[in-house]
């Protein structure tokens, strides 16, 4: 027996579609995801929005960073070869990005740079990342 009203229903309704120029159509990954056949051209997590209404996604297998800005643009704003699962915002605007491949890494929104910590390394080293404005 339960003594809770049922909740009420909320519809999802359609923020944006990701472009066709931003998805990797025809792209090859190595990450599968748990998908037994070829992956689809975008996969999305960790969503994390910043003081200006700036929307940041990770693209698990193509190792990037979406911006979303409040105008609904879609930009890639950084791309490495990593496997971003995560964003936290720090305290001063940069998204901290957990990786499967990397480990983790620093994105500084203010200058669309990259940084990384390997496996191999314990230093913060430049990651393979190229900012793009589009």
């Amino acid at each position: 027996m339960n003594f809770y009203p049922a909740p009420p229903v909320i519809e999802a309704q359609l923020y944006l579609r990701i472009p066709d120029e931003i998805r990797c159509i025809g792209k090859e990954t190595e990450w599968r995801g748990g998908f037994a056949r070829n992956f689809q051209d975008i996969f999305l997590e960790g969503p994390v929005a910043d003081t200006l209404g700036n929307l940041y996604i990770v693209d698990v297998p193509f190792g990037r960073i979406l911006k979303i800005d409040p105008s609904k643009n879609v930009t890639v704003a950084a791309e490495w070869d990593g496997e971003p699962n995560g964003l936290a915002p720090t305290a001063d605007g940069d998204l901290l990005i957990a990786d499967y491949k990397q480990v983790w890494s620093s994105y500084t929104t203010q200058h669309a740079e990259a940084h990384n910590k390997s496996r191999e390394s314990s230093s913060s080293i430049p990651a393979q990342a190229a900012s793009h404005q589009k």
